[in-house]
Parts: structure tokens; C-alpha cells; sequence
């Protein structure tokens, strides 16, 4: 081989090397660097999926509810509750989703954020199991186990949503910080003022 020869080959090696990092950076590596996010920010994110989720739970509840006090038939009931169970397949597709594609940074969520968003999960998890015992031959045509099995499993949720609740006011006040305190005291000083009005 001549010098030139090596040249060349050295040359295009470097190149295809390039243009590899290149398609690396460009495909690979920025849309990973763009999709970063806090665990703040994360948890925020969740405020869209259970604005979704209470959609679900919220026609699921009225026809369980419909269907025991006997306002709607069985074949009405089934209908509607595999219409349920389809939105809750298409939900978990796009949670799935958005949590493949979003990488949280280490070490950025709060106690509140990492806790709020442990109980979306399990809130979700929850509803979902309800639906798929609402749908049991053996649940639904008894409708005193139905009713059980429901009233049961809507406590386990409210305890998930109540923890879920308290963890969006607790990272409401950390985002808000100083702001958060300025209002609560002119809310405070406002009251007082009322009140010291309302004595005259």
C-alpha cells in the first residue's frame, strides 16, 4: 500500500466516523438530553393522567352503582363496563408510553413528588382491578358480592388519593417557596383585618 493509499482509507475512516457521532447526537443522544426532566417536573405530569383517570373511574362508579340498584340490565351493564375496561387498555398504552420516553434525573425528587406519584401509580393499579372484578361472571351476577368487592376496593383507593392529595399541596408549597409563604400571611392579615371590621 502506498502512503497515499492510507491516506485515504485514514481519511474516510475519520469521516464515517463523524458522521456516525453525528447521527448519534443527533438521534440518539439530544432528543435523550431534551426529554430530561425533574422529579418535580415528572410529578406534574401526573396531574394530566388523573385528570384522565377520573374520567374513567367516574363512569365506571355510575355503573356499578346503576346496575345494583337495578336501573340498568346486565347486558347494559357488561356493555359498558368492557367499554371502561377498553379506555383503561388505551390509558395504560399511553402512560407506558410517556414513561418510555421521559428519563427523570436522579436525585430531583422530593419526598412529596416521589410519594405523589408511588400513589398515582397504585391509584391507577387499583381502579384497573376493580374493573377487571366488576367484569368476573362470578362478581357481577351477585350483586351483593359486586357491591362488596366495590365499596372494598373505593376505600383502598381513597386512602391512594388522599396520600396522592396531600403530596400535590406539599409540592405546590415547594415550588411556590417564598411566594407561597407572602400569601398565606396577606391571607392571614386580610382575615384579621376582616374580622377586627366586622367587631366595629
Amino acid at each position: 500500500m502506498s502512503k497515499l493509499s492510507k491516506k485515504k482509507i485514514i481519511t474516510i475512516i475519520v469521516l464515517l466516523l463523524l458522521i456516525i457521532g453525528v447521527i448519534l447526537y443527533v438521534f440518539i443522544i439530544r432528543p435523550y438530553l431534551n426529554s430530561r426532566i425533574t422529579g418535580q417536573e415528572r410529578f406534574n405530569y401526573e396531574l394530566v393522567f388523573m385528570d384522565q383517570i377520573e374520567e374513567v373511574s367516574e363512569q365506571m362508579d355510575t355503573t356499578i352503582i346503576l346496575y345494583y340498584q337495578g336501573s340498568i340490565d346486565e347486558n347494559a351493564y357488561l356493555n359498558q363496563m368492557n367499554m371502561i375496561d377498553n379506555e383503561m387498555v388505551l390509558f395504560y398504552k399511553q402512560y407506558d408510553e410517556f414513561e418510555k420516553n421521559v428519563n427523570v434525573v436522579i436525585g430531583t425528587h422530593t419526598v412529596a413528588s416521589k410519594a405523589g406519584l408511588d400513589s398515582a401509580k397504585n391509584t391507577y393499579k387499583l381502579i384497573d382491578e376493580l374493573v377487571d372484578y366488576s367484569l368476573m361472571e362470578s362478581n357481577y351476577k351477585d350483586k351483593d358480592k359486586l357491591i362488596y368487592l366495590y365499596l372494598a376496593q373505593r376505600d383502598k383507593i381513597a386512602y391512594q388519593l388522599n396520600i396522592y392529595n396531600e403530596c400535590v399541596g406539599a409540592e405546590f408549597k415547594n415550588q411556590m417557596g417564598e411566594y407561597w409563604e407572602e400569601l398565606v400571611k396577606e391571607a392571614e392579615i386580610s382575615s384579621e383585618t376582616d374580622a377586627e371590621k366586622g367587631e366595629e
